[in-house]
């Protein structure tokens, strides 16, 4: 399957790192741009997917050059997002008439911004192998552990049961141990979605992704994962 283009247009060295952290995965190619004009050349030779522009640039402002691509043919395909610190309406009419696909506010909110890019380009953020397990555990929401099973694995989250998951959108810490190994881990997370019915097991079922899991716990989890049979794999 071909990997999603996203081009990523920032002035600030910071936004380009919170923006890239967010999109990190493998279905996404990742370019980047400091200026407009540098966007439309790389936008040119590119043609991508996606193109999350900033407005405020030192040269071409983010609904100039929306607008500019817009008009273009070549780019019927590519789906523009402008990101605003100015929540004017002046602005966002000014987004508007560009003609965007969506307009994002700064600073980042990570569950929107994630919520807009998922919406235009149909992803699933299922990025990794996952794999059946069956591992008790434990989510704290705000020092409160909740216990769970944890019914799947990933490198980058979790699907896992519960009485009650917290909402979706909550930082969750998960607490569990590394199947097949006595090393004991707790991961932030958060809770991309959660069923509102029961399983057959009478339990309520959430996904989790993992946030800056820890780089030494994070390679034994492939190791173990490596190891594991054909038949785990989901």
């Amino acid at each position: 399957m071909e990997k999603r283009r996203i081009l990523l247009v920032e002035e600030t060295e910071l936004l380009l790192q919170v923006e890239r952290s967010v999109l990190t995965r493998d279905s996404f190619e990742l370019f980047t741009a400091r200026s407009g004009r540098e966007a439309l050349e790389k936008a040119l030779k590119l043609t991508p997917h996606l193109i999350i522009l900033s407005n405020l640039m030192p040269d071409v402002s983010g609904a100039e050059v929306c607008s500019v691509i817009k008009a273009d043919p070549q780019f019927r395909n590519t789906k523009v997002v402008i990101a605003t610190s100015d929540h004017g309406e002046d602005t966002l009419s000014s987004c508007i008439d560009a003609g965007c696909d969506g307009i994002v506010t700064k600073p980042f909110d990570r569950e929107k911004f994630l919520d807009t890019v998922q919406k235009l380009l149909g992803e699933t953020f299922r990025r990794k192998p996952r794999y059946a397990v069956r591992i008790p555990c434990a989510v704290y929401l705000q020092q409160q552990g909740l216990p769970a099973e944890m019914l799947d694995i990933s490198e980058i989250g979790c699907r896992l049961e519960m009485d009650e998951p917290p909402a979706r959108g909550a930082e969750v810490k998960v607490a569990f141990t590394l199947p097949d190994t006595v090393q004991s881990v707790h991961w932030t997370g958060v809770v991309r979605w959660r069923k509102d019915q029961a399983n057959d097991s009478g339990l309520l079922e959430a996904g989790i992704e993992f946030l800056a899991t820890p780089e030494a716990e994070l390679m034994i989890l492939r190791d173990i994962l490596d190891s594991l049979p054909a038949s785990a794999r989901l």
